[in-house]
């Protein structure tokens, strides 16, 4: 009896090790897509990057339990830990450094799925600051690909702030509109 309850407790043990392989294999996936220039956007307009810092340390811990306890006190799958602990640890910061907002078109006449952001950037010798929107079209699930950006250096452009209240227009499925901003979608 008690050598069965052990071979189920290691069964137990190895998913767990399995099960946080399996997400290690996901976020290199990730990490690959994103060094192709790929953006990996949630249904709220949140980039994974950062919505994967507390699975990432859940994973971890998972790992560190499963293996501390299936491989009987051994030293590798602590430093593992530590190893990887260290990295999450160090990769704060630059995940709030890189990460973006985006926003979600999503307008009946488009035949495919969108996202852009924004950002301003100082013109030189002006008062007022230019517009930049970088469009994005979804390629698979939660995958967007760059698609063109569109830069506006005059003081004409629309109020922005539409973008977050969702109050734009679609001219012909091919052009977003936020007040007399002009944004190709193609």
């Amino acid at each position: 009896m008690k050598l069965k309850t052990k071979g189920i407790k290691n069964n137990v043990y190895l998913f767990f090790i399995s099960l946080s392989v399996i997400y290690l294999i996901l976020r290199f996936v990730m990490l690959i897509l994103l060094s192709l220039e790929f953006a990996l956007i949630s249904p709220d307009g949140k980039e994974f990057i950062m919505g994967t810092l507390i699975p990432d340390f859940f994973f971890l811990i998972i790992f560190w339990i499963a293996s501390f306890l299936y491989f009987r006190n051994t030293k590798i799958p602590l430093i593992i830990s530590l190893v990887i602990f260290t990295v999450l640890v160090i990769s704060i910061l630059p995940r709030l450094y890189i990460a973006q907002e985006y926003h979600i078109i999503e307008d009946r006449n488009l035949k495919d799925d969108y996202a852009v952001s924004y950002h301003t950037y100082k013109i030189i010798g002006e008062e007022y600051r230019g517009n930049s929107v970088q469009v994005y079209k979804k390629v698979f699930p939660f995958t967007y690909k760059p698609q063109s950006e569109y830069k506006d250096s005059t003081n004409q452009a629309g109020d922005m702030m539409e973008l977050y209240r969702k109050n734009y227009k679609i001219k012909d499925g091919k052009t977003l509109i936020i007040g007399d901003f002009e944004i190709p979608l193609k």
